[in-house]
Parts: structure tokens; sequence; C-alpha cells
């Protein structure tokens, strides 16, 4: 009996022990996921408030409606310091130059990009100490100069320089290729790039320029990060992509200013060696304007609301012609159409309205 009572004993021990294991590593699942999702949120915070930092007081006053777009104006000498103090704040530690070194390790690049170039984040030799001969040779995270968003055309033999929110361009002109002095053309729309008199018929599109921003930046992030990370091996990325278009993924291009930051290493703000990648991003958007109409015709006299743009064209996705509408007035949100009677027209509503 005591054979038997000794044997389930040791038999309850181990199930004891396989249970302490098993919610000891469920735990740690859950504490590491649950770290991966705060970082991911820190993250996009910082870069938020990093973004809000960075855009000029002069542009907040922009009416982005009427193309005014291209009068936002970037400053990227404001944007780690915000991102610094807003993730020490997520995370509950001081903002002491050691802290924000560790923070600065795990920081692979970033890019802010302006309506006319972006800037690329770099790791950089400087010297904190000039007077010093003996200290030297550290490294920083820094801005690189300003680069502009270049577009070869006609295998080659044109360059352009293109506008991130618009169709305007510039053309640098060989000697050679003019057979006088160098010069610079301008023009507003990518139409205006013909140039008969070498030869040329419109050089340039949309597409074109998008694909080649998408390149490009896509080209300068990887170089910066695979410069960064040449001496480590864990917890980095690799590559990253800029789509020139929205992709099925949900991957957003780059069509107006923008800040994008990688994350890649958070085992100082959280004690965990998360594999896990953060990538923060933000950017200018046109805010559409709420309407509040009637629809002609309607005895009821019902009022509804949709976004600026969507009662545009002459019929619906579906098919079916759109009805004709009286505006009553624009409205800032849906919240206060909605406060003020307005109700949902569902099939306006299902429209495009853009970006």
């Amino acid at each position: 009996m005591k054979v038997w009572n000794a044997l389930f004993n040791i038999f309850a021990i181990v199930i004891i022990a396989i249970m302490m294991v098993t919610i000891n590593r469920m735990d740690e699942a859950n504490r590491k996921q649950f770290e991966e999702v705060r970082l991911s949120y820190a993250v996009d915070y910082a870069v938020e408030a990093a973004f809000r930092a960075a855009i000029d007081t002069d542009s907040i006053g922009t009416d982005y409606s009427n193309g005014g777009m291209e009068e936002v104006k970037v400053n990227p000498s404001m944007v780690l310091p915000a991102f610094y103090n807003v993730l020490c704040m997520s995370y509950d530690i001081s903002m002491t130059d050691e802290n924000i070194a560790q923070i600065q390790n795990s920081i692979a690049t970033g890019v802010l990009a302006a309506v006319d170039g972006y800037y690329v984040l770099e790791e950089v030799e400087v010297d904190k100490d000039p007077t010093d001969i003996n200290i030297g040779g550290e490294y920083d995270l820094k801005w690189g100069v300003k680069r502009p968003y270049i577009v070869y055309t006609d295998n080659g033999n044109r360059l352009f320089a293109v506008n991130l929110v618009n169709d305007k361009w510039s053309e640098y002109v060989l000697p050679t290729q003019q057979h006088t002095n160098e010069a610079i053309l301008t023009g507003s729309k990518y139409d205006e790039t013909e140039d008969a008199g070498r030869g040329y018929g419109v050089s340039l599109t949309r597409e074109k320029a998008d694909q080649a921003i998408s390149k490009l930046i896509t080209e300068d992030i990887n170089y910066a990060i695979n410069a960064r990370n040449i001496n480590h091996t864990e917890n980095v990325i690799r590559s990253f992509y800029v789509p020139s278009s929205t992709s099925m993924t949900a991957v957003n291009d780059i069509k107006s200013p923008s800040l994008i930051m990688i994350f890649q290493d958070s085992t100082f703000l959280n004690g965990y060696n998360l594999d896990a990648i953060s990538i923060g991003g933000a950017r200018v958007r046109v805010k559409a304007q709420v309407l509040g109409f009637t629809v002609n015709g309607d005895p009821t006299g019902q009022k509804y609301y949709c976004y600026a743009g969507q009662q545009m064209g002459g019929t619906f996705k579906s098919g079916e012609p759109k009805p004709g509408i009286s505006i009553v007035e624009r409205l800032s949100s849906i919240h206060q159409a909605t406060k003020k009677g307005y109700l949902p027209h569902f099939m306006f509503l299902l429209e495009p309205y853009g970006d």
C-alpha cells in the first residue's frame, strides 16, 4: 500500500511540475506578445509625435484642399528629439544620454519625405568634443543631406527632378544635348516634357514618377540598413520595400510629406530579445469635408450626409444613376452631421472620394 501511495505521490508531483512548466511558458509567450504589441504602439505614437514636430509651423494654416500640399514644409532637426521623448515616456524611462544612446542603437534608419526631396537617417562619424584631441571617432544618427526625386527616362538620356505631390519638373540638359551651354528646363505638367528639337516625346508620366520615387527611397533605405547592421546578425531588418502604389497588403505608398522610422531591437526597452521589427509611419493627408444635403424630389425633405467628392459622377458603382442633390452645408465631421440630424446616405458613402 505504501508503494502505491509513493507512486501516486510521484505521479502527482510530475503532473504539477508539467503544469508549472506549461503555465510558465504560456506566461512567457503572453508577455512577449504583449511587449511586441506595446513596442508597435510606442513606435507609432513616437513617429506621429516626431512627424507633427517636423511639420513647420508655417504649414499649419495651409489649405490642403486647394493644392496647398506643396506648401507643407518639414524640419528634420525636430524629428529625433520628439521621437526619443515619446518613446522614453512610453516605457517610463528618463531622457538621459545613456538611454538615448540605447534607443539610437535600436533604430535601423528612417526617411523623412518632403515635397521636393527626402532625407535618410544615417550613422555618421562625429567628434563630440573637438577640444580634446584624445576623444573622437564617435558615431551618431544624423539626417543626411536632402536628396532630390530623380527620374531617368529615354534610356537614361534625360534626367528629371520631380515633385512628390504634383506634376512640376526640372530637367538638367547637358551641353552635348543642345549644342550650347548647359541649362535647366522647368515645367508644371508632364505633358510639357516633350522636346521635339531633341527628338523626344512626352517622357514623364505620374506612374513613371511614382515608380522612380519608390525605387529611390527603397534603395537608399536598404543601403542605410545594411550599413547600419554590417556587424549585427540577430533581431535586425535586412530589407525594406516602399511600393509605388498602395499594395494589397495595405502597405502605403509615399505621395505626400511622410516620415518612416524602422525600429529593430527593443531588448534595452523591455528586456525581451524580440525578433519583431516595428515600423512606424505618418504622412500628411487631405481631410475630406462632410457634405450635408437633401435629395432633389424627395417629399420627406430628409437630410443626409456623405464626403465631398462622393456626389460626383452620374452613376453609382452598382450602375444605378445618382439622384440630384442640393447641398445644405459643409460640415467638419460625421459626428457634427449626426448631431445636426443628418442621416448617412449609404449609396453615396460607398463611393470613392480620393486619398
